[in-house]
Formats: C-alpha cells, structure tokens, sequence
C-alpha cells in the first residue's frame, strides 16, 4: 500500500510542469556584516518579481520578504489580510 503512495507522488512530481524560476543577481560578501547589509536588497529584488497565483502563499511570502526588506508597515498590512476572516 505505502509502494502505491510512493510511486504516485513520485509519478505527480516527475510528470508535473516546472515552475517558473525566478532569478536574482547577488554576489555574497566575504563577511557575516555585508551579507547583513545585502539582504535587505536581496529581498526588495525579490518583491519586484515575485508572483503566486496562490493568494494564501502569495500573501505569507510577500509578509516574509517585506520583513527581511525591512517594510514594517507593509508587512504589518500583509499580515493582517493574511489572518483576516475570508470573504463570503
């Protein structure tokens, strides 16, 4: 039984279409205080391109990247659509 559940997720995963990776440019400092310093750029890059149909994991990334970019007000709105009662 388990054999069966493993080849069909094996089976959804492998015949399953790729999903369009999202690329950055981002070269890592040599210290821990200039990849500090680079991440919140990393993660703004990453806000201007990032795309999710999903509007639940749409609005749990976007919540994630707008901390580590530093966008407290922003997040702090996405979090509260985030955990907001669904419409009807």
């Amino acid at each position: 039984m388990v054999r069966y559940a493993l080849s069909g997720i094996a089976a959804i995963v492998l015949l399953a279409p790729p999903a369009g990776a999202q690329s950055l440019k981002f070269e890592a400092p040599a210290d821990v205080a200039g990849l500090d310093a680079k991440i919140p750029a990393l993660a703004e890059a990453a806000l201007a391109q990032y795309r999710e149909p999903d509007e639940r994991k749409h609005l749990d990334t976007l919540f994630r990247l707008q901390i580590t970019a530093r966008r407290w007000a922003d997040a702090e709105s996405t979090l509260a659509e985030l955990h907001a009662p669904p419409a009807c």
